[in-house]
């Protein structure tokens, strides 16, 4: 079944109901609100989309941590995420949420604490806390120097 919201972010959008992802505890900070559309970004860019289907105001800007930095790992314990019935962890993805403070793009900041897990699968996801972690909440995801050209 095919239905459509009117997102403010990303204008309308047809939601086919077999590819709505359920977040079963939801996101930090908004356990309430369950149910999202993970939509790709414009074409050549790293960015993804998280639009809410509960509540078409909440909306994530996501990336794929690995291609911004290149050590980042995440382990967790497999009862952590087995909410999302990944059998092998490999075959999950891993997204963070990205901050964009007063719409300066330069500034922008990415949870590496926090990132989503998502079984593609089944469509299912979670998001974990590391702890103890060497990342923060809001991790300057350009970095001064690589913008400088500094290797």
């Amino acid at each position: 079944m095919t239905k459509k919201i009117n997102s403010p972010f990303l204008g309308e959008i047809k939601i086919d109901e077999d590819k709505i992802i359920t977040f079963p505890s939801g996101l930090v900070g908004f356990s309430d609100y369950t149910r999202y559309l993970l939509l790709q970004g414009e074409k050549d860019t790293p960015f993804w989309y998280l639009q809410s289907i509960d509540d078409i105001e909440l909306f994530f800007l996501l990336i794929d941590p690995s291609q911004f930095f290149t050590d980042y790992k995440v382990e967790i314990a497999e009862e952590e995420i087995s909410i999302t019935e990944l059998d092998d962890p490999t075959k999950g993805v891993i997204l963070a949420i990205v901050t964009v403070p007063e719409q300066d793009i330069k500034k922008a900041t990415v949870n590496l604490q926090g990132p989503l897990i998502i079984n593609p699968d089944k469509r299912l996801g979670k998001q974990v806390i590391l702890h103890p972690s060497p990342y923060g909440t809001k991790h300057p995801l350009f970095n001064e120097d690589r913008a400088k050209g500094a290797v």
